[in-house]
């Protein structure tokens, strides 16, 4: 909930009783941050795959060296 025209503060209640005696809440005051990037989910969904990208990569890499060193 809006607090200021800088601040909100988020609430929110866990109630889970196979985990917790009791539902609690918690509070996160958020300031505005004029620097902040908020990026859109869709851009970044995809960057899962960078890891194997860059696995087989070095794979590549490690093909091409032993390569080399058997042609000298």
């Amino acid at each position: 909930m809006p607090v200021g025209p800088n601040r909100i503060e988020y609430y929110a209640t866990v109630n889970d009783l196979t985990t917790w005696t009791r539902p609690w809440t918690f509070n996160l005051p958020w300031e505005r941050d004029d620097d902040y990037k908020m990026f859109e989910y869709a851009c970044h969904e995809g960057n899962y795959a960078l890891t194997n990208s860059l696995r087989g990569e070095r794979v590549q890499e490690a093909e091409a060296a032993k390569t080399r060193e058997a042609g000298k």
